[in-house]
């Protein structure tokens, strides 16, 4: 676990679930776009 790195901007990725990787749905991609002012 030591030698992971932290993604920043577009490189990482909000999870609903630590353990499992989010859907394909860009539910919450589109969520911070609207809340950075880049629409959907």
């Amino acid at each position: 676990m030591g030698q992971l790195s932290v993604l920043t901007g577009t490189q990482g990725e909000i999870r609903a679930n630590c353990s499992a990787r989010n859907s394909t749905s860009s539910y919450l991609s589109s969520i911070t776009d609207e809340e950075q002012g880049r629409g959907a």
